[in-house]
C-alpha cells in the first residue's frame, strides 16, 4: 500500500503501474513513456482483468511511440492556437472588443509560424540559452545614482 492509500503493482520490470485509489473501485495503470507520464483507467475491479489490460495498453502505447503516433511535446503551433482560442477567458473581459478582435489580427499574421511545426520545449530551451548568454550583460543602474521620486 502505498503513503497516499493507493494500492500500487509494478509490471514489465517496474516500468507499468496498476494501481487503485483510496476512494475508487475501479483500478488504473500509468507508464512513463518518452518523457511522459500516461494513465488510463482499466474500467474493471478486478485485479487480474486490471493487469492484462494494462499489459496490453502498455504494449500498444510502446508501438505508437515507436512508430511516431503519440507525440512526447507538443508543437509551438499547438501551443499558439490553444492561447489564442484562451486569450478572451485569460484576460477576464479586461480588453474591449476591438482590442480583442485587433489581437487575433496580430497574432495570427505574425505569431503561428506557417513552414514545419517546431517543437516547444526545443524553443523554450533555445530560449533559455540565448538568455544565459546574454546574462554576462547587465541593464542595472549604474552606482551612485538615487531615484529623486521618494526624496
Amino acid at each position: 500500500m502505498a503513503a497516499d492509500g493507493a494500492i500500487k503493482h509494478s509490471l514489465m520490470g517496474g516500468k507499468l503501474h496498476v494501481y487503485r485509489r483510496e476512494n475508487s473501485g475501479q483500478w488504473q495503470c500509468s507508464a512513463y513513456i518518452a518523457g511522459k507520464s500516461h494513465r488510463v483507467s482499466t474500467k474493471t475491479d478486478s485485479l487480474a482483468h486490471a493487469k492484462q489490460f494494462a499489459e496490453d495498453w502498455y504494449l500498444t502505447l510502446r508501438g505508437k511511440v515507436a512508430s511516431g503516433e503519440v507525440k512526447a511535446e507538443k508543437t509551438f503551433k499547438e501551443a499558439a492556437a490553444a492561447f489564442e482560442r484562451e486569450y478572451e477567458i485569460i484576460t477576464e473581459g479586461q480588453r474591449t472588443p476591438p482590442m480583442y478582435a485587433a489581437t487575433r489580427t496580430a497574432f495570427g499574421s505574425t505569431s503561428i509560424p506557417s513552414s514545419a511545426p517546431c517543437e516547444f520545449q526545443r524553443s523554450r530551451r533555445a530560449r533559455s540559452r540565448n538568455t544565459a548568454s546574454s546574462a554576462g550583460r547587465t541593464n542595472a543602474r549604474r552606482p551612485g545614482r538615487r531615484s529623486t521620486m521618494n526624496s
